[in-house]
């Protein structure tokens, strides 16, 4: 059976606040639920679909009975990035620039595609894609930060 879909992605993350402050302020996710775990965290979505689900790093059970082990190494990014199709890219690169979020944007030709790149508070990158765009927008030049 061929892959259909991304579930999600997994992130440890070192404060679940500044990383739910990101994903939802910023990105525009909403806090989705979640089962009744020990584990502290968070999962995040859009158009009521789960993408990202998100633990508290460092963090082991009192009672070492819980069925979640935390694999978070200190210092190691667990996650090399996180893709999202996204769309109005000239708005969300305003908005970015109106907050003072440092981002890369970029046209990639061959793809159609406009791409902003940003770092979330764990340093994870996240990458939103804009395809369906036949020629470079002109406003691209002036958006990055």
């Amino acid at each position: 059976m061929p892959i259909a879909e991304l579930d999600h992605y997994f992130i440890w993350s070192k404060d679940l606040e500044k990383s739910r402050q990101f994903y939802c302020d910023i990105l525009g996710l909403q806090v989705m639920p979640r089962p009744t775990v020990k584990l502290p965290g968070y999962r995040f979505g859009a158009n009521g679909k789960i993408q990202v689900h998100m633990g508290q790093a460092g963090w082991s059970s009192d009672d070492g009975n819980d069925s979640v082990t935390p694999t978070y190494e200190a210092g190691a990014i667990n996650v090399d990035h996180i893709a999202f199709i996204a769309t109005e890219s000239e708005i969300f690169a305003k908005h970015l620039r109106n907050i003072g979020v440092a981002f890369r944007i970029r046209y990639i030709d061959f793809m159609n595609l406009v791409q902003i790149d940003l770092t979330d508070p764990d340093g994870i990158l996240v990458e939103l894609n804009y395809y369906d765009i036949e020629t470079a927008p002109l406003w691209i030049s002036d958006s990055a930060s």
